[in-house]
């Protein structure tokens, strides 16, 4: 379960979620309790993601996850747990109440952040450096670029 759901975090279940989609935003009458259970069920199975970082260089990989875990970087402590999300909120980059989102597949969303306003992911950790999501302000050249192959192999 990733409760609460939104990125306002502010529906209990994904069920709950869809039936609030469906029934009052969209203004349909069809979908019962257990159909959006369903739903959530589906949206809740985790599947690997294929994609070229899964494939990086296993030494590369081991660095950029000590970088990740290290705590004056800070990644670990929201991005944490099997999906790397404690699903809390925070208000970052001018946005309130933002839900930490899965790493799992990142490497295939760009662009990053609520407003896309990241192109890759490298232009997101070289905005961290300001402290408003971690801080990416200590890494060298070499780190990023570690610390970037890890974030993209998940």
């Amino acid at each position: 379960m990733r409760a609460p759901v939104r990125w306002e975090g502010d529906m209990p279940t994904v069920a709950d979620d869809a039936l609030a989609t469906s029934q009052g935003l969209m203004g349909g009458n069809g979908l019962v309790r257990t159909d959006a259970q369903r739903i959530e069920a589906y949206i809740d199975f985790v599947r690997a993601v294929d994609h070229p970082g899964l494939h990086a260089d296993p030494t590369q990989v081991a660095r950029g996850k000590a970088i990740f875990e290290r705590s004056d970087v800070g990644c670990a402590g929201c991005h944490s747990g099997p999906l790397y999300t404690d699903k809390a909120l925070y208000n970052m980059f001018g946005f309130q109440g933002v839900k930490t989102p899965s790493l799992l597949g990142v490497a295939t969303t760009a662009p990053y952040l609520h407003d896309g306003s990241s192109a890759t992911l490298r232009d997101l950790l070289l905005r961290s450096r300001g402290g408003s999501m971690g801080d990416t302000s200590s890494l060298s050249e070499a780190e990023l670029e570690d610390l970037e192959v890890f974030i993209k192999s998940l």
